[in-house]
């Protein structure tokens, strides 16, 4: 049984970090330590830094060109919106499509929009059929022995299976959104499955083997590949981020916190 802790999470200048209160901090990791406890690098952090994209993202870029960052701020401020939507509900509140949401108002209604509410009626419509039980949601994990954490949007049983998902409302799920979530089950124990809930899929309606859970527009989809694979790749992932990382500490906590003439 692991060391109980209390894991707070920092975001700032496009870095995810998170500080795990522990006494005992591995060798390995003692440039992380912090007053304390030890900053950990978040899983989405290390594959920003260790993991290609790959070509149709590189194409995407060329696309877009300088209005790249512009469009990523906006798909990230839209699904952490959804985020929060489907924690909601969990957490067993009404949601109305005229309310006011929290967040950022730079590209997006203080209120929902027509394609965010679509969303959320589709996250209803998995949760009605896949009826999950011992439901967590936005659960903090940590691995004090390789070194990373991350927010893990729901853990639940599904048929008497532990599931870890994650919830995508992007146009595409890549092998990194895998990779995400196999880096969170191995920080946790009793993990039989992982899988993404894709807001954006191209089914129809509902599966008619009645093998999988889908509806129109959405699906929970699993890995290709087997998790032991996932799991060797992500290792190696590791191990790139730290030859390129370094002894990397948040930047927040390496430039002063305040200034003044």
């Amino acid at each position: 049984m692991r060391e109980q802790v209390t894991a707070t999470q920092i975001n700032l200048f496009d870095e995810r970090f998170y500080f795990v209160k522990a006494k005992k901090i591995p060798k390995h990791l003692e440039y992380l330590k912090g007053d304390g406890g030890i900053y950990l690098p978040s899983s989405t952090h290390i594959l920003d830094v260790a993991y290609s994209k790959g070509v149709q993202f590189n194409e995407w870029l060329k696309m877009v060109g300088g209005n790249a960052k512009v469009v990523m701020e906006i798909a990230a401020e839209a699904g952490t919106r959804g985020h929060k939507a489907c924690e909601m509900l969990l957490a067993g509140e009404e949601l109305d499509y005229e309310m006011h949401v929290e967040g950022d108002y730079r590209y997006h209604s203080p209120r929902y929009s027509l394609n965010e509410w679509q969303n959320i009626l589709k996250f209803k419509e998995f949760f009605e059929q896949a009826q999950p039980t011992d439901v967590i949601s936005e659960s903090i994990a940590y691995n004090l022995e390789d070194g990373y954490a991350g927010t893990v949007d729901i853990i639940c049983t599904i048929n008497e299976e532990r599931w870890i998902i994650d919830l995508k409302f992007g146009n595409a799920i890549y092998d990194s959104h895998y990779l995400q979530i196999e880096s969170y089950a191995r920080c946790l124990e009793g993990i039989d499955r992982v899988g993404v809930v894709h807001m954006k899929a191209k089914t129809r309606g509902t599966d008619r083997s009645g093998k999988k859970f889908q509806g129109h527009g959405w699906q929970l989809v699993e890995p290709k590949v087997d998790r032991e694979t996932l799991f060797n790749t992500w290792k190696a992932l590791l191990t790139i981020y730290k030859f390129k990382a370094g002894g990397e500490k948040p930047v927040s906590l390496t430039i002063p916190k305040t200034v003044k003439l």
